[in-house]
C-alpha cells in the first residue's frame, strides 16, 4: 500500500513539473460568470483590428464554468484584448489585459471583468 501511494506521489510530481513546463506566459483562464453561455471567444493583441479565430473552435463555455486559453506562439505582445459572443449572438469586448501578469479573467454578470 505504501509503495502505492509513493509512486501516486511520483506520477502527481512529474504531472505537475510537465504542467508547468508547457504552461505559457501568457496563458490564463476564462472564467464565466456573465448569466449567460458564450459560444466564441477572440483573443488579439491589444491595438490590432484582427481578432483571429475562436478559441473555442467547437465548444461553448457554459455560465459559471471556466476554460484555460492557451498560445501555441507565446511571443510578441503583452497586452490582449477579449471578445466573446453569447448564445444569443450579442458580444462584449474587455481590452488592454496584461496577460504576463493575468492568471485568471473572470467576465461578471454587470460586464466588468476582473483578473488575478
Amino acid at each position: 500500500m505504501k509503495r502505492f501511494g509513493l509512486i501516486g506521489v511520483i506520477f502527481f510530481m512529474v504531472l505537475l513539473s510537465s504542467t508547468v513546463v508547457f504552461a505559457g506566459d501568457r496563458d490564463f483562464v476564462l472564467d464565466n460568470h456573465t448569466g449567460y453561455e458564450i459560444i466564441e471567444v477572440y483573443v488579439s493583441s491589444s491595438g490590432s483590428d484582427d481578432w483571429g479565430n475562436d478559441v473555442l473552435g467547437s465548444n461553448t463555455l457554459r455560465n459559471n464554468y471556466h476554460v484555460p486559453i492557451t498560445f501555441r506562439n507565446n511571443r510578441g505582445s503583452t497586452y490582449f484584448d477579449i471578445m466573446v459572443v453569447f448564445d444569443g449572438g450579442s458580444n462584449k469586448s474587455w481590452s488592454h489585459f496584461n496577460l504576463r501578469e493575468i492568471g485568471t479573467i473572470t467576465l461578471n454578470r454587470n460586464g466588468t471583468a476582473s483578473h488575478d
